[in-house]
């Protein structure tokens, strides 16, 4: 009974280490997509600038969370960058729908256009 524990065991922690190393991979094989592609690099640079604007700031963030209450948005989280992550900051970057919005109507309102021709694709 006990070598059919030891066994069961050892053949999990293999498992888990092939989990780690296929999500590892990917993880690399993302990011030098990402890195080697010129428009994708573009997109995720200034996606990347963007929450690093934010986070950089509390009154910025302070001022955005203002903006989605005033106007009854919900607002999430901007993910911080963490390079060994990058394909969870990318996610979480992508799937933050609901704050589109709120965000938009912040950088409407700041005198910095930059990030808000980027996102709505107008021509500076």
């Amino acid at each position: 009974m006990e070598s059919m524990r030891a066994e069961n065991s050892v053949n999990d922690l293999a498992l888990l280490l092939k989990i780690w190393r296929t999500v590892h991979r990917s993880n690399l094989a993302w990011k030098s997509l990402s890195q080697s592609v010129p428009e994708l690099n573009f997109v995720f640079q200034q996606l990347a600038g963007l929450s690093t604007y934010f986070h950089s700031s509390g009154l910025r963030t302070l001022e955005l969370r203002l903006v989605a209450t005033d106007k009854n948005l919900q607002l999430l989280n901007l993910p911080r960058i963490f390079e060994v992550r990058w394909t969870q900051f990318t996610a979480e970057l992508l799937n933050g729908e609901p704050s589109w919005h709120a965000l938009i109507l912040f950088l409407q309102s700041v005198a910095s256009k930059g990030y808000l021709n980027f996102l709505t694709a107008q021509k500076t």
